[in-house]
Protein backbone atom coordinates (compact mmCIF):
# COMPACT_ATOMS: atom_id res chain seq x y z
CA UNK A 1 0.00 0.00 0.00
CA UNK A 2 1.51 3.34 -1.07
CA UNK A 3 1.37 6.39 1.15
CA UNK A 4 -0.27 8.41 -1.62
CA UNK A 5 -3.04 5.83 -1.96
CA UNK A 6 -3.81 5.95 1.77
CA UNK A 7 -3.89 9.73 1.72
CA UNK A 8 -6.27 9.68 -1.25
CA UNK A 9 -8.56 7.28 0.61
CA UNK A 10 -8.64 9.59 3.63
CA UNK A 11 -9.24 12.74 1.58
CA UNK A 12 -12.32 11.26 -0.13
CA UNK A 13 -14.12 10.97 3.24
CA UNK A 14 -16.39 14.05 3.32
CA UNK A 15 -17.09 14.06 7.08
CA UNK A 16 -15.35 13.86 10.46
CA UNK A 17 -14.84 10.10 10.47
CA UNK A 18 -13.55 9.62 14.00
CA UNK A 19 -15.81 9.38 17.07
CA UNK A 20 -17.50 12.75 17.77
CA UNK A 21 -16.10 12.64 21.30
CA UNK A 22 -12.61 12.99 19.83
CA UNK A 23 -13.41 16.52 18.69
CA UNK A 24 -14.31 17.39 22.28
CA UNK A 25 -11.13 15.76 23.56
CA UNK A 26 -8.97 17.70 21.11
CA UNK A 27 -10.92 20.82 21.98
CA UNK A 28 -10.13 20.41 25.69
CA UNK A 29 -7.17 22.76 25.28
CA UNK A 30 -9.37 25.40 23.65
CA UNK A 31 -11.91 25.13 26.44
CA UNK A 32 -9.21 25.39 29.08
CA UNK A 33 -7.25 28.18 27.39
CA UNK A 34 -10.18 30.53 26.98
CA UNK A 35 -11.52 29.60 30.39
CA UNK A 36 -8.13 30.47 31.88
CA UNK A 37 -7.69 33.79 30.05
CA UNK A 38 -11.16 35.07 30.89
CA UNK A 39 -10.79 33.88 34.47
CA UNK A 40 -7.94 36.31 34.86
CA UNK A 41 -9.91 39.04 33.08
CA UNK A 42 -12.79 38.87 35.57
CA UNK A 43 -11.07 37.75 38.79
CA UNK A 44 -7.96 39.89 38.73
CA UNK A 45 -9.55 42.70 40.75
CA UNK A 46 -10.36 40.30 43.60
CA UNK A 47 -6.93 38.67 43.30
CA UNK A 48 -5.20 42.04 43.63
CA UNK A 49 -7.36 43.10 46.57
CA UNK A 50 -7.07 39.84 48.51
CA UNK A 51 -3.28 39.73 48.14
CA UNK A 52 -2.84 43.43 48.92
CA UNK A 53 -1.65 44.64 45.52
CA UNK A 54 -4.38 47.29 45.17
CA UNK A 55 -6.71 49.16 47.51
CA UNK A 56 -9.78 49.41 45.25
CA UNK A 57 -11.35 47.34 42.45
CA UNK A 58 -11.38 50.52 40.34
CA UNK A 59 -7.75 51.44 41.07
CA UNK A 60 -5.87 52.79 38.01
CA UNK A 61 -2.96 50.58 39.10
CA UNK A 62 -4.86 47.41 38.16
CA UNK A 63 -4.10 47.73 34.45
CA UNK A 64 -0.37 48.05 35.13
CA UNK A 65 -0.42 45.19 37.66
CA UNK A 66 -2.22 42.99 35.15
CA UNK A 67 0.29 43.77 32.41
CA UNK A 68 3.14 41.78 33.98
CA UNK A 69 1.37 38.40 34.38
CA UNK A 70 -0.16 38.85 30.92
CA UNK A 71 3.33 39.52 29.53
CA UNK A 72 4.76 36.50 31.38
CA UNK A 73 2.01 34.28 30.01
CA UNK A 74 2.57 35.45 26.45
CA UNK A 75 6.36 35.17 26.54
CA UNK A 76 5.99 31.65 27.92
CA UNK A 77 3.41 30.90 25.23
CA UNK A 78 6.00 31.82 22.60
CA UNK A 79 8.65 29.66 24.28
CA UNK A 80 6.23 26.71 24.43
CA UNK A 81 5.17 27.18 20.82
CA UNK A 82 8.71 27.51 19.51
CA UNK A 83 10.49 25.10 21.84
CA UNK A 84 7.99 22.30 22.51
CA UNK A 85 5.49 22.07 19.66
CA UNK A 86 8.16 21.31 17.00
CA UNK A 87 8.85 18.10 18.92
CA UNK A 88 5.56 16.85 17.49
CA UNK A 89 7.10 16.99 14.02
CA UNK A 90 9.67 14.46 15.23
CA UNK A 91 7.90 12.44 17.94
CA UNK A 92 4.24 12.59 16.94
CA UNK A 93 1.25 14.81 17.55
CA UNK A 94 -0.57 12.76 20.18
CA UNK A 95 2.28 12.57 22.73
CA UNK A 96 2.88 16.31 22.73
CA UNK A 97 -0.87 17.03 22.87
CA UNK A 98 -1.15 15.25 26.23
CA UNK A 99 2.12 16.52 27.70
CA UNK A 100 1.45 20.15 26.83
CA UNK A 101 -2.01 20.19 28.39
CA UNK A 102 -0.68 18.62 31.61
CA UNK A 103 1.85 21.46 31.92
CA UNK A 104 -0.87 24.07 31.33
CA UNK A 105 -3.17 22.46 33.90
CA UNK A 106 -0.45 22.37 36.55
CA UNK A 107 0.16 26.06 35.96
CA UNK A 108 -3.49 26.89 36.50
CA UNK A 109 -3.62 24.85 39.70
CA UNK A 110 -0.53 26.71 40.90
CA UNK A 111 -2.29 30.02 40.16
CA UNK A 112 -4.95 29.07 42.69
CA UNK A 113 -2.31 28.52 45.36
CA UNK A 114 -0.35 31.73 44.68
CA UNK A 115 0.37 33.77 47.81
CA UNK A 116 2.39 36.59 46.28
CA UNK A 117 2.69 38.56 43.08
CA UNK A 118 5.85 36.66 42.10
CA UNK A 119 4.15 33.30 42.60
CA UNK A 120 1.16 34.45 40.56
CA UNK A 121 3.40 35.56 37.69
CA UNK A 122 5.35 32.29 37.83
CA UNK A 123 2.13 30.26 37.64
CA UNK A 124 0.99 32.30 34.63
CA UNK A 125 4.35 31.53 33.02
CA UNK A 126 3.91 27.76 33.47
CA UNK A 127 0.38 27.93 32.07
CA UNK A 128 1.51 29.87 29.01
CA UNK A 129 4.31 27.40 28.34
CA UNK A 130 1.88 24.49 28.04
CA UNK A 131 -0.77 26.36 26.07
CA UNK A 132 1.75 27.68 23.53
CA UNK A 133 2.80 24.15 22.68
CA UNK A 134 -0.72 22.75 22.73
CA UNK A 135 -2.32 25.26 20.37
CA UNK A 136 0.20 24.72 17.61
CA UNK A 137 -0.09 20.94 17.78
CA UNK A 138 -3.91 20.93 18.08
CA UNK A 139 -4.31 23.05 14.94
CA UNK A 140 -1.82 20.83 13.11
CA UNK A 141 -3.46 17.59 14.23
CA UNK A 142 -6.96 18.55 13.13
CA UNK A 143 -5.84 19.94 9.77
CA UNK A 144 -4.11 16.62 9.01
CA UNK A 145 -7.15 14.45 9.72
CA UNK A 146 -9.98 16.48 8.17
CA UNK A 147 -10.77 16.48 4.42
CA UNK A 148 -10.09 19.65 2.45
CA UNK A 149 -13.76 20.57 1.96
CA UNK A 150 -14.47 20.49 5.72
CA UNK A 151 -11.23 21.69 7.32
CA UNK A 152 -12.54 25.12 8.21
CA UNK A 153 -15.75 23.74 9.68
CA UNK A 154 -14.15 21.24 12.04
CA UNK A 155 -11.28 23.49 13.04
CA UNK A 156 -13.85 26.14 13.94
CA UNK A 157 -15.93 23.53 15.77
CA UNK A 158 -13.02 23.12 18.18
CA UNK A 159 -13.28 26.80 18.96
CA UNK A 160 -16.88 26.34 19.98
CA UNK A 161 -15.56 24.36 22.95
CA UNK A 162 -13.28 27.31 23.63
CA UNK A 163 -16.27 29.64 23.49
CA UNK A 164 -18.03 27.44 26.03
CA UNK A 165 -14.96 27.88 28.21
CA UNK A 166 -15.25 31.66 27.87
CA UNK A 167 -18.88 31.71 28.95
CA UNK A 168 -18.32 29.24 31.78
CA UNK A 169 -15.28 31.15 33.01
CA UNK A 170 -16.87 34.59 33.03
CA UNK A 171 -20.02 33.50 34.84
CA UNK A 172 -18.21 31.26 37.34
CA UNK A 173 -15.80 34.13 37.97
CA UNK A 174 -18.66 36.58 38.44
CA UNK A 175 -20.30 34.18 40.88
CA UNK A 176 -17.18 33.49 42.95
CA UNK A 177 -15.10 36.67 42.67
CA UNK A 178 -17.44 39.69 42.50
CA UNK A 179 -19.86 41.16 45.05
CA UNK A 180 -23.62 40.67 44.51
CA UNK A 181 -25.44 43.34 42.52
CA UNK A 182 -28.86 43.58 40.82
CA UNK A 183 -28.88 42.11 37.32
CA UNK A 184 -27.73 43.27 34.77
CA UNK A 185 -25.21 45.23 36.82
CA UNK A 186 -24.03 42.04 38.46
CA UNK A 187 -25.10 38.65 39.76
CA UNK A 188 -27.55 39.03 42.67
CA UNK A 189 -26.38 35.84 44.38
CA UNK A 190 -22.63 36.31 43.78
CA UNK A 191 -20.35 35.12 46.59
CA UNK A 192 -17.42 37.48 46.06
CA UNK A 193 -18.04 39.43 49.26
CA UNK A 194 -19.21 36.53 51.44
CA UNK A 195 -17.05 34.75 54.01
CA UNK A 196 -14.19 32.65 52.67
CA UNK A 197 -15.05 33.48 49.04
CA UNK A 198 -14.45 37.20 49.63
CA UNK A 199 -10.71 36.54 49.61
CA UNK A 200 -10.45 33.18 47.87
CA UNK A 201 -13.18 32.89 45.25
CA UNK A 202 -10.61 33.60 42.52
CA UNK A 203 -8.57 30.59 43.70
CA UNK A 204 -11.48 28.21 43.10
CA UNK A 205 -11.88 29.57 39.59
CA UNK A 206 -8.29 28.58 38.74
CA UNK A 207 -8.56 25.21 40.47
CA UNK A 208 -11.58 24.34 38.35
CA UNK A 209 -9.69 25.23 35.17
CA UNK A 210 -6.58 23.27 36.13
CA UNK A 211 -8.63 20.17 36.96
CA UNK A 212 -10.36 20.35 33.57
CA UNK A 213 -7.01 20.54 31.81
CA UNK A 214 -5.56 17.51 33.60
CA UNK A 215 -8.69 15.51 32.79
CA UNK A 216 -8.48 16.56 29.14
CA UNK A 217 -4.84 15.49 28.93
CA UNK A 218 -5.69 12.02 30.23
CA UNK A 219 -8.54 11.62 27.74
CA UNK A 220 -6.22 12.49 24.84
CA UNK A 221 -4.41 9.20 25.26
CA UNK A 222 -7.26 7.51 23.32
CA UNK A 223 -6.69 9.64 20.19
CA UNK A 224 -5.11 8.03 17.12
CA UNK A 225 -1.88 9.43 15.74
CA UNK A 226 -2.09 11.79 12.76
CA UNK A 227 -2.16 9.75 9.55
CA UNK A 228 -0.07 12.28 7.67
CA UNK A 229 2.59 12.20 10.36
CA UNK A 230 2.62 8.39 10.30
CA UNK A 231 3.00 8.39 6.52
CA UNK A 232 5.78 10.94 6.70
CA UNK A 233 7.62 8.62 9.11
CA UNK A 234 7.07 5.61 6.87
CA UNK A 235 4.70 3.85 9.30
CA UNK A 236 2.33 2.73 6.58
CA UNK A 237 0.60 -0.11 8.44
CA UNK A 238 -0.34 2.09 11.40
CA UNK A 239 -1.69 4.77 9.08
CA UNK A 240 -3.68 2.16 7.17
CA UNK A 241 -5.40 1.02 10.37
CA UNK A 242 -6.45 4.59 11.18
CA UNK A 243 -7.73 5.24 7.65
CA UNK A 244 -9.59 1.91 7.54
CA UNK A 245 -11.34 2.75 10.82
CA UNK A 246 -12.30 6.18 9.43
CA UNK A 247 -13.67 4.61 6.24
CA UNK A 248 -15.70 2.06 8.19
CA UNK A 249 -17.28 4.77 10.36
CA UNK A 250 -18.00 6.96 7.33
CA UNK A 251 -19.60 4.04 5.45
CA UNK A 252 -21.91 3.31 8.37
CA UNK A 253 -23.12 6.91 8.25
CA UNK A 254 -23.14 7.57 4.50
CA UNK A 255 -23.59 4.15 2.91
CA UNK A 256 -21.01 4.85 0.18
CA UNK A 257 -17.86 6.89 -0.43
CA UNK A 258 -16.63 8.59 -3.61
CA UNK A 259 -13.71 7.14 -5.51
CA UNK A 260 -10.32 8.47 -4.37
CA UNK A 261 -8.43 10.79 -6.68
CA UNK A 262 -4.68 10.73 -7.18
CA UNK A 263 -2.73 12.77 -4.64
CA UNK A 264 0.85 13.27 -3.64
CA UNK A 265 1.99 11.95 -0.28
CA UNK A 266 3.89 13.72 2.50
CA UNK A 267 7.63 13.48 1.98
CA UNK A 268 9.07 10.85 4.30
CA UNK A 269 11.44 11.77 7.09
CA UNK A 270 11.16 14.99 9.03
CA UNK A 271 14.25 17.24 8.84
CA UNK A 272 16.62 17.13 11.79
CA UNK A 273 15.69 20.74 12.60
CA UNK A 274 12.09 21.25 11.38
CA UNK A 275 12.49 25.05 11.31
CA UNK A 276 14.97 24.64 8.44
CA UNK A 277 12.12 23.38 6.24
CA UNK A 278 10.47 26.80 6.68
CA UNK A 279 13.31 29.30 6.97
CA UNK A 280 15.45 27.57 4.34
CA UNK A 281 12.71 27.58 1.70
CA UNK A 282 11.97 30.85 -0.10
CA UNK A 283 8.23 30.26 -0.55
CA UNK A 284 7.62 29.11 3.04
CA UNK A 285 9.85 31.78 4.57
CA UNK A 286 7.74 34.41 2.77
CA UNK A 287 4.56 32.84 4.11
CA UNK A 288 6.10 32.85 7.58
CA UNK A 289 6.96 36.55 7.37
CA UNK A 290 3.44 37.40 6.21
CA UNK A 291 1.68 35.29 8.82
CA UNK A 292 3.97 36.48 11.60
CA UNK A 293 3.08 40.09 10.79
CA UNK A 294 -0.60 39.19 10.64
CA UNK A 295 -0.62 37.49 14.05
CA UNK A 296 1.48 40.17 15.75
CA UNK A 297 -1.02 42.83 14.68
CA UNK A 298 -4.12 40.71 15.37
CA UNK A 299 -3.00 39.78 18.88
CA UNK A 300 -2.77 43.41 19.96
CA UNK A 301 -6.53 43.62 19.52
CA UNK A 302 -7.35 40.10 20.70
CA UNK A 303 -5.37 40.22 23.96
CA UNK A 304 -6.84 43.54 25.00
CA UNK A 305 -10.24 41.93 24.40
CA UNK A 306 -9.61 38.69 26.26
CA UNK A 307 -7.35 39.88 29.08
CA UNK A 308 -7.99 43.58 29.60
CA UNK A 309 -11.34 44.61 28.16
CA UNK A 310 -12.89 45.08 31.59
CA UNK A 311 -10.21 47.66 32.44
CA UNK A 312 -10.77 49.49 29.14
CA UNK A 313 -14.55 49.49 29.68
CA UNK A 314 -13.95 50.88 33.14
CA UNK A 315 -12.01 53.76 31.58
CA UNK A 316 -14.84 54.41 29.13
CA UNK A 317 -17.20 54.94 32.07
CA UNK A 318 -18.63 51.58 33.07
CA UNK A 319 -17.74 51.18 36.73
CA UNK A 320 -17.12 47.98 38.69
CA UNK A 321 -18.84 45.48 38.54
CA UNK A 322 -20.81 46.73 35.49
CA UNK A 323 -17.66 46.44 33.35
CA UNK A 324 -17.29 42.80 34.44
CA UNK A 325 -20.93 42.13 33.57
CA UNK A 326 -20.38 43.63 30.11
CA UNK A 327 -17.49 41.21 29.60
CA UNK A 328 -19.65 38.31 30.81
CA UNK A 329 -22.55 39.15 28.49
CA UNK A 330 -20.19 40.03 25.67
CA UNK A 331 -18.49 36.66 26.03
CA UNK A 332 -21.63 35.00 24.70
CA UNK A 333 -20.68 36.71 21.47
CA UNK A 334 -17.66 34.41 21.49
CA UNK A 335 -19.99 31.41 21.15
CA UNK A 336 -21.81 33.14 18.30
CA UNK A 337 -18.48 33.95 16.63
CA UNK A 338 -17.25 30.35 16.71
CA UNK A 339 -20.58 28.92 15.56
CA UNK A 340 -20.66 31.43 12.72
CA UNK A 341 -17.07 30.56 11.75
CA UNK A 342 -17.94 26.84 11.69
CA UNK A 343 -20.82 27.55 9.31
CA UNK A 344 -19.06 29.89 6.89
CA UNK A 345 -15.35 28.99 6.98
CA UNK A 346 -15.52 26.60 4.02
CA UNK A 347 -18.14 28.54 2.02
CA UNK A 348 -15.95 31.48 1.03
CA UNK A 349 -12.27 32.35 0.89
CA UNK A 350 -10.92 32.34 4.45
CA UNK A 351 -8.98 35.55 3.80
CA UNK A 352 -12.24 37.38 3.11
CA UNK A 353 -13.83 36.17 6.34
CA UNK A 354 -10.88 37.61 8.26
CA UNK A 355 -11.74 41.00 6.76
CA UNK A 356 -15.41 40.54 7.67
CA UNK A 357 -14.46 39.89 11.30
CA UNK A 358 -12.57 43.20 11.46
CA UNK A 359 -15.64 45.01 10.11
CA UNK A 360 -17.78 43.42 12.83
CA UNK A 361 -15.33 44.65 15.50
CA UNK A 362 -15.70 48.19 14.19
CA UNK A 363 -19.49 47.80 14.33
CA UNK A 364 -19.21 46.83 18.00
CA UNK A 365 -17.23 49.99 18.73
CA UNK A 366 -19.84 52.06 16.90
CA UNK A 367 -22.46 50.68 19.28
CA UNK A 368 -20.31 51.20 22.39
CA UNK A 369 -19.64 54.83 21.43
CA UNK A 370 -22.90 56.39 22.65
CA UNK A 371 -23.56 53.68 25.25
CA UNK A 372 -22.02 55.08 28.44
CA UNK A 373 -25.47 56.03 29.73
CA UNK A 374 -27.38 53.21 28.03
CA UNK A 375 -26.66 49.79 29.52
CA UNK A 376 -28.78 47.89 26.98
CA UNK A 377 -26.87 49.43 24.07
CA UNK A 378 -23.59 48.76 25.86
CA UNK A 379 -24.49 45.09 26.28
CA UNK A 380 -25.28 44.82 22.55
CA UNK A 381 -22.06 46.63 21.62
CA UNK A 382 -19.99 44.33 23.81
CA UNK A 383 -21.69 41.28 22.28
CA UNK A 384 -20.96 42.45 18.72
CA UNK A 385 -17.37 43.44 19.57
CA UNK A 386 -16.73 39.96 20.97
CA UNK A 387 -17.99 38.41 17.74
CA UNK A 388 -15.61 40.56 15.71
CA UNK A 389 -12.33 40.01 17.49
CA UNK A 390 -13.03 36.32 18.18
CA UNK A 391 -14.34 35.21 14.77
CA UNK A 392 -10.93 35.80 13.22
CA UNK A 393 -9.26 33.20 15.44
CA UNK A 394 -10.51 29.80 14.15
CA UNK A 395 -10.43 30.90 10.52
CA UNK A 396 -6.89 32.29 10.73
CA UNK A 397 -5.70 29.30 12.79
CA UNK A 398 -6.91 27.01 10.01
CA UNK A 399 -5.27 29.10 7.29
CA UNK A 400 -1.96 29.19 9.17
CA UNK A 401 -1.79 25.42 9.64
CA UNK A 402 -2.67 24.91 5.98
CA UNK A 403 0.19 27.14 4.84
CA UNK A 404 3.05 24.80 5.80
CA UNK A 405 4.07 21.23 4.77
CA UNK A 406 3.41 18.13 6.88
CA UNK A 407 7.13 17.66 7.63
CA UNK A 408 7.19 20.99 9.49
CA UNK A 409 3.54 22.00 9.91
CA UNK A 410 3.67 22.37 13.70
CA UNK A 411 6.99 24.20 13.40
CA UNK A 412 5.65 26.62 10.79
CA UNK A 413 2.54 27.26 12.86
CA UNK A 414 4.66 27.84 15.97
CA UNK A 415 6.96 30.28 14.18
CA UNK A 416 4.06 32.31 12.80
CA UNK A 417 1.37 32.22 15.47
CA UNK A 418 3.75 31.67 18.39
CA UNK A 419 6.12 34.52 17.62
CA UNK A 420 3.09 36.58 16.68
CA UNK A 421 2.30 36.73 20.37
CA UNK A 422 4.81 39.54 20.61
CA UNK A 423 1.80 41.66 19.67
CA UNK A 424 -0.11 40.22 22.59
CA UNK A 425 2.86 40.86 24.86
CA UNK A 426 2.72 44.53 23.96
CA UNK A 427 -1.08 44.78 23.95
CA UNK A 428 -1.75 45.81 27.54
CA UNK A 429 1.15 48.26 27.53
CA UNK A 430 -0.14 49.67 24.23
CA UNK A 431 -3.65 49.96 25.65
CA UNK A 432 -2.36 51.72 28.78
CA UNK A 433 -0.27 54.14 26.71
CA UNK A 434 -3.17 54.89 24.34
CA UNK A 435 -5.55 55.46 27.26
CA UNK A 436 -3.05 57.84 28.83
CA UNK A 437 -2.53 59.72 25.56
CA UNK A 438 -6.16 60.43 24.73
CA UNK A 439 -8.95 62.07 26.66
CA UNK A 440 -11.45 59.84 24.84
CA UNK A 441 -11.21 56.18 26.00
CA UNK A 442 -13.47 55.12 23.14
CA UNK A 443 -10.93 56.46 20.66
CA UNK A 444 -8.38 54.36 22.51
CA UNK A 445 -10.50 51.25 21.90
CA UNK A 446 -10.77 52.22 18.24
CA UNK A 447 -6.99 52.63 18.08
CA UNK A 448 -6.50 49.16 19.59
CA UNK A 449 -8.92 47.64 17.06
CA UNK A 450 -7.13 49.33 14.15
CA UNK A 451 -4.41 46.69 14.53
CA UNK A 452 -6.96 44.00 13.63
CA UNK A 453 -8.06 46.04 10.61
CA UNK A 454 -4.48 46.38 9.31
CA UNK A 455 -3.90 42.65 9.85
CA UNK A 456 -7.06 41.80 7.89
CA UNK A 457 -5.78 43.83 4.95
CA UNK A 458 -2.39 42.13 5.15
CA UNK A 459 -3.75 38.56 5.15
CA UNK A 460 -5.26 39.11 1.71
CA UNK A 461 -1.72 38.48 0.38
CA UNK A 462 -1.67 34.92 1.77
CA UNK A 463 -2.29 31.92 -0.52
CA UNK A 464 -5.85 30.71 -1.03
CA UNK A 465 -6.36 27.57 1.05
CA UNK A 466 -10.13 27.03 1.16
CA UNK A 467 -11.23 23.61 -0.18
CA UNK A 468 -7.69 22.72 -1.31
CA UNK A 469 -5.82 19.54 -0.32
CA UNK A 470 -2.92 20.23 2.05
CA UNK A 471 -0.36 18.71 -0.30
CA UNK A 472 -1.53 21.04 -3.09
CA UNK A 473 -1.20 24.11 -0.87
CA UNK A 474 2.04 23.10 0.81
CA UNK A 475 3.93 20.31 -0.99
Amino acid sequence: MKAADLLARQERIPIWALPPSFLLIIGASYLFTFYDLFAMNVTFAQTALSLGWAESPTSPALASLESIPVLAYIVAYMVGALGISPLSDRFGRRTILSAALIVAGLGSLANGFAGSYAEFVLARTITGLGIGADFAVSATYVSELVPALRRGRYASALYITGAIGVVASTWISLLLATPPAPFPRGVPFALGSSGWFAANGWRVVYWIGGSLAILGAALRLVLPESTRWLLMRGRIEEAERVVAAMEARALRRLGALPQPRALGAPAEGAPRVPYSAILGDRAYSRRFALLLSFWALTYVTVYVGVAGLSAVLGAIGFGFPVNEMLVAVGSTGDVAAMALAAIVADRWDRRRWVAVSAAISLAGIALLGPAAGDLALALLGSFVYFIGFNMVMPIAFTLTAESFPTRARASGFALSEGLGHVGGALSMFAASAILAATADPLMALLAVTSFQVIAAALIQLAPRTTARVLEDISP
